[in-house]
């Protein structure tokens, strides 16, 4: 048996996973998770069938959350997202791009959302700082808001503090589309 960290194995993993039409997001959403995510989205861009992302993932980098929220959205084939742990921080931006009948998530999928608080690397101009803080702000609570269905107003109070929600209350919400048990229930 291979071992699972051996570039051999995880470069098999890779090609049957794209075969599959399927990307994994799992862990720290960075600039390098949102490269290597949007190289795998572009590759399966070349075909229309429906591409299947599994997320669980948290981060604060929100520059790299919003750039694969657009992508997600950008790309010719249609895109389903299926949360299977904790979905967090930028993370939720790009669980929320698809639209809600192609947002899934597993029973013990759990969501935090909460607004950017600051940028991966601060600058030394703390006005400049506090208005892309602001701007980041009204960015995600606009698209939260236009994902879920949840006036701006409510958006704003509920990510004051990090607010968390199960499966259901994410459904609830209107953050996600269906809970689900099995595969068979998306395909």
């Amino acid at each position: 048996m291979e071992d699972f960290f051996s570039p051999d194995f995880s470069h098999q993993l890779s090609d049957r996973l794209l075969a599959a039409r399927t990307v994994v997001v799992s862990g720290r959403l960075d600039q390098h998770a949102a490269a290597r995510v949007t190289a795998q989205l572009t590759a399966l861009a070349q075909t229309p069938d429906r591409i299947s992302l599994y997320l669980s993932a948290y981060g604060d980098d929100f520059e790299a959350g919003q750039a694969l929220y657009d992508l997600v959205r950008f790309v010719g084939p249609r895109v389903r997202v299926v949360a299977t742990g904790t979905v967090a921080g930028a993370a939720v931006i790009v669980y929320a791009a698809p639209p809600r009948q192609e947002r899934f998530c597993l029973p013990n999928a759990r969501f935090t959302l909460k607004r950017p608080e600051r940028r991966a690397a601060p600058t030394r101009d703390l006005e400049a700082e506090a208005e892309e803080i602001r701007r980041l702000r009204e960015q995600f609570t606009r698209l939260l808001a236009d994902a879920t269905g949840q006036p701006l107003t409510r958006i704003e109070e509920d990510t004051r503090r990090p607010i968390s929600l199960s499966a259901a209350d994410a459904v609830d919400y209107g953050l996600a589309g269906r809970l689900v048990q099995h595969v068979n229930e998306i395909s």
